[in-house]
């Protein structure tokens, strides 16, 4: 479980810059009194998830292979991430911007590690793909995440006052409806 003491080793550019990001704000709140917080947010689910993720891009392979009337064939590693609906970062950031957390790093996450295959599952289900037309493969974890993320986020609830609400089916349902809805134009 991660914790918020961890020293981030990130390995892609964009993480790279979000850790220099985090830090100039942290060491601005602590050298100039700049009222601040980063807070560190898991993988994102829910409604208009950002293009380069995984979910969105399992969305636009649903969408093709559904329009194109082919084979879905998805490539599922067996890892656990921590996934965190978008609207709970939403409602962490209004209470980070209420809170006396200034010059703090604050996990935002479910605090749990969910199977990838789940994530697939549900959103296959949300988009009522007919199972026929999937072909499974199994395959080792090769992204920049690894097999297992899980954010501790105890200090999210005691300092904000805030937990998750939003179940990941559920997130994953709303990110299929947003999506089919836009599709369908």
């Amino acid at each position: 479980m991660l914790n918020e003491d961890v020293t981030p080793h990130p390995v892609t550019t964009y993480a790279r810059t979000k850790l220099a990001v985090s830090q100039a704000v942290l060491q601005a709140a602590r050298a100039r009194g700049v009222n601040a917080v980063v807070l560190r947010a898991a993988n994102m689910s829910g409604p208009y998830p950002p293009r380069e993720s995984f979910l969105a891009a399992l969305l636009g392979r649903i969408h093709a292979a559904r329009a194109a009337n082919q084979i879905l064939e998805l490539n599922i590693a067996e890892a656990r991430r921590d996934f965190i609906d978008v609207r709970d970062v939403a409602a962490a950031i209004i209470r980070a911007g209420e809170a006396e957390v200034d010059g703090r790093v604050v996990n935002i996450g479910r605090g749990e590690a969910v199977s990838i295959g789940d994530l697939v599952e549900w959103l296959i289900e949300a988009a009522e793909f007919p199972r026929r037309m999937i072909a499974y493969r199994r395959e080792r974890v090769e992204s920049k995440g690894g097999d297992w993320t899980q954010l501790d986020i105890c200090l999210a609830r005691r300092l904000l006052s805030w937990e998750p609400q939003i179940s990941l089916r559920d997130s994953v349902r709303a990110m299929w409806q947003v999506s089919d809805r836009t599709e369908s134009g």
